[in-house]
């Protein structure tokens, strides 16, 4: 959701928006949002904004609210979720058919989460390309690694329009890297902050660990589970660590808890086997958190600019030795390391590179000349 939030953030001046969503946050956590207008259109500072109850999560009202709306492009910030499918399958409903799609998989089509319930996506792809739901459709791909990925499993012949994914403009304003707790040697304090999900690893990092000689190490799970018995599957590896390592499963909270609790965190740890864009990293960097990832994100400069470190992740013993110097390491190294990962974060968020070409791929999309600013 946040992929779209910020593109209405960034272009709500350049084009009317709508935006069609559930009123929860899903199947994680389906308890409708509070003082929110259900099935009816809602006017926000930067978008007119649909939610939908699940009884309306269906082709019948999807293909109404289209024909209401009379968009020149539909913009689907997924493949395979409730919502995106349903509005696919509404548009064989609609008098007028030839309404360009914009679809973003967001790392759907990576091998790595292609091959989580792979059947019923297999599934799904082969009705959709026979009924023609692709048809209009331009892919977006978040770098040259997703359009490999879009054309391996959609199609080498499908259009495809690379632009980063967009991020908000600040993140943390007025934070200090003062306001990071003291890194004493032996001791570190670790978030992980996503969902607990199979395909981000958490269970590797929780072995990892065990291994791990320290004095104390604190572990905060921050984000919900998706998936209840891999979720018991982590518990039972953090019940059975030594004394010495605490893992504290915080599940979802709102986004203003999120970023507190990771700004008391001394380092971020990511081990996913696949990651698009990765939305906690930018937010863990910008709370002075150095990140430690796993080679499978598209953050392949941290190292180089001391921001954290990308690590292969079948290399079990660069993980150990890394983690093992998080441990070590004093307070004012720390503290340059912390530095270094806010800078890169703050830098990051002020380039208008991804901006603009995420507005050309728009007005491509929309068949609009190109206009700057």
């Amino acid at each position: 959701m946040w992929a779209v939030r910020n593109v209405a953030a960034r272009f709500s001046e350049r084009y009317d928006i709508f935006i069609v969503t559930r009123d929860c946050d899903g199947k994680i956590d389906s308890t409708p949002y509070v003082k929110i207008p259900r099935n009816r259109w809602t006017e926000r500072p930067e978008a007119t904004v649909y939610y939908a109850s699940p009884s309306d999560l269906n082709s019948k009202t999807f293909a109404r609210l289209t024909e209401e709306i009379g968009p020149h492009a539909i913009y689907l910030n997924s493949v395979f979720s409730k919502v995106c499918t349903r509005l696919l399958f509404a548009q064989r409903r609609l008098r007028n058919r030839q309404i360009p799609l914009l679809i973003a998989p967001c790392g759907e089509l990576a091998a790595a989460a292609i091959h989580l319930k792979y059947f019923r996506k297999r599934m799904f792809l082969f009705f959709a390309q026979a009924f023609g739901l692709f048809r209009f459709a331009t892919w977006k791909a978040a770098s040259i690694e997703e359009s490999n990925d879009i054309k391996r499993v959609i199609s080498v012949d499908v259009k495809i329009s690379v632009a980063p994914e967009l991020t908000p403009r600040d993140i943390l304003p007025g934070f200090t890297t003062e306001e990071k707790p003291k890194k004493v040697p032996g001791s570190v304090r670790l978030s992980y902050l996503s969902r607990v999900t199979r395909i981000k690893n958490l269970h590797y990092l929780l072995e990892l660990l065990n291994v791990i000689d320290a004095v104390s190490i604190r572990l905060e799970v921050i984000g919900p589970a998706d998936d209840d018995r891999y979720l018991e599957k982590c518990r039972q590896i953090a019940d059975s660590l030594p004394s010495n390592i605490d893992v504290d499963f915080i599940g979802g909270v709102d986004h203003e808890s999120a970023l507190a609790r990771v700004k008391e965190s001394h380092f971020m740890v990511l081990p996913t086997s696949s990651e698009n864009f990765g939305y906690a990293i930018i937010e863990s960097m910008a709370a002075g958190c150095p990140v430690v990832l796993s080679d499978r994100v598209a953050w392949s400069d941290v190292t180089e600019n001391n921001a954290g470190w990308r690590i292969p992740l079948e290399d079990r013993e660069a993980w150990l030795k890394q983690l093992a110097e998080c441990v070590s390491m004093g307070h004012e190294e720390y503290l340059r390391f912390s530095s270094s990962a806010r800078n890169f974060a703050v830098k990051y968020l002020l380039v208008d590179g991804p901006t603009t070409e995420n507005q050309l791929m728009f007005d491509s999309v929309l068949e609009l000349p190109y206009l700057k600013g």
